[in-house]
């Protein structure tokens, strides 16, 4: 056994095999994240501190929380007022709660060596993990299955039951725009979604075309359209899809979000369609931009700020009880009507 006053050459490793567990369990234990409570865990505590070796209270321990932006493509995750404004809801409940916020930016589409990375920040630091997921699937999150650290995602429905999420409740949002374009008497409608794969669009087009459906209204597969999700990008694919199919278009669009129905709106009208009286249109976000487009965009209005706050109160409640169920929390959002969805008196 090491001498009381070697601390500096006492590793984890000798402690775990001393008491007869992994070097993981006695890592958790030893930083109070789980299982010091455990016959296993009181025998690491006991060990250790035979062996010499200083245990931190938990209350010394660093408040520190790394927060992980990933980005596969950066057309969704970019320098927008929605990222601003959730990003901004998580600094201030990590000033409130004073844990320091350490943002470290995984890039997949420009960092030759992004796997490392990820390697690197899923290891053993000490710190939980908030994990921006927006843009990644369910394979691209598969290193962070791993981590020993508290981890909690944040805008993507994964539906790992162990994974803690906290996301908007994108379903809903699809509903409301369902239920919104029925009642001003839409009963052909379109949806104009990313070409790039987006799990939190994919649960919009669901609660939108299940909600119709329930209401005899069928999205035709024509009318599902797939754009670059970038405002530019909008408006050139909304151009060329116009090219070929002028006539037959839907009397109103849910757009995925609101730079997607910004940049179709522009396509129609430069191709002659009046908005609303030809082509109605509702966004998602409730970006600033919305009120000032022309006509008004009606959108569903997500609370960027709280999404931020809630996500970093509820990460830190698994630092302080790691034992406790997991928990997928879903954000409601609000519909906010505008002027860019006409009535149809015979939809």
């Amino acid at each position: 056994m090491a001498k009381k006053g070697k601390t500096n050459k006492l590793r984890i490793a000798d402690i775990a095999a001393a008491a007869g567990v992994s070097v993981a369990t006695a890592s958790n234990v030893l930083a109070h994240r789980k299982q010091y409570t455990s016959e296993a865990g009181l025998r690491v505590l006991r060990v250790a501190k035979e062996m010499g070796y200083q245990i931190k209270d938990k209350a010394e321990l660093r408040k520190c929380i790394r927060f992980i932006i990933y980005k596969k493509h950066g057309q969704i995750v970019m320098d927008t007022p929605f990222f601003a404004e959730l990003i901004g809801g998580i600094e201030q409940a990590c000033r409130m709660q004073k844990y320091e916020l350490l943002i470290s930016y995984v890039d997949a589409s420009k960092d030759a060596d992004y796997k490392a990375q990820i390697k690197t920040l899923v290891q053993d630091s000490g710190m939980p993990l908030l994990l921006l997921a927006t843009e990644m699937n369910e394979d691209d999150f598969e290193p962070f299955l791993h981590t020993k650290m508290p981890l909690l995602v944040l805008d993507s429905p994964f539906r790992w039951p162990s994974i803690e999420i906290v996301v908007m409740n994108n379903y809903d949002a699809g509903r409301q725009a369902a239920e919104h374009l029925f009642e001003y008497g839409h009963r052909h409608v379109g949806y104009i979604g990313s070409s790039l794969g987006i799990y939190n669009m994919d649960d919009r087009f669901f609660g939108f075309s299940s909600t119709l459906q329930q209401k005899g209204v069928h999205i035709r597969p024509e009318d599902k359209l797939l754009v670059e999700p970038t405002m530019e990008g909008s408006y050139l694919s909304m151009q060329k899809l116009l090219e070929k199919r002028r006539f037959s278009l839907p009397t109103a669009f849910f757009a995925a979000n609101d730079i997607i129905a910004a940049g179709a709106s522009r396509a129609l009208k430069a191709a002659g369609f009046r908005l609303p009286q030809d082509v109605s249109m509702i966004g998602m976000d409730d970006m600033p931009f919305c009120q000032i487009l022309n006509p008004a965009l009606t959108t569903l209005a997500v609370p960027k700020r709280p999404i931020g706050e809630t996500a970093v109160m509820r990460l830190i409640e698994i630092v302080k009880n790691p034992d406790s169920i997991s928990r997928k929390t879903f954000i409601a959002v609000t519909l906010i009507p505008r002027d860019s969805v006409a009535t149809i008196v015979n939809g």
